[in-house]
């Protein structure tokens, strides 16, 4: 009969770490679901950033060609008028 109580006793212990090492996988399985979401999340961000910095780069040579043609439109203008 002691035998047995303490074979209960022993069982109901380890159910007892069972469950909580399966807690604990629950709980480290949804901590990895969210730092991978938040992983995806993070490199979705970073590529929309790295076009926006292609499209300024892109916005910025267009800008610097619209200057130089209106500084050689000014130039010609000016040596029109010069003579």
């Amino acid at each position: 009969m002691c035998n047995n109580v303490a074979l209960v006793l022993y069982l109901l212990i380890w159910m007892s770490d069972l469950q909580e090492q399966l807690q604990r996988a629950m709980t480290l399985e949804q901590e990895r679901r969210r730092a991978e979401e938040e992983a995806a999340r993070l490199e979705a961000e970073r590529q929309a950033a790295l076009l926006a910095k292609e499209e300024l780069a892109r916005q910025a040579e267009n800008q610097k060609k619209s200057q130089e043609q209106l500084v050689s439109t000014f130039k010609t203008t000016c040596n029109y008028l010069a003579t």
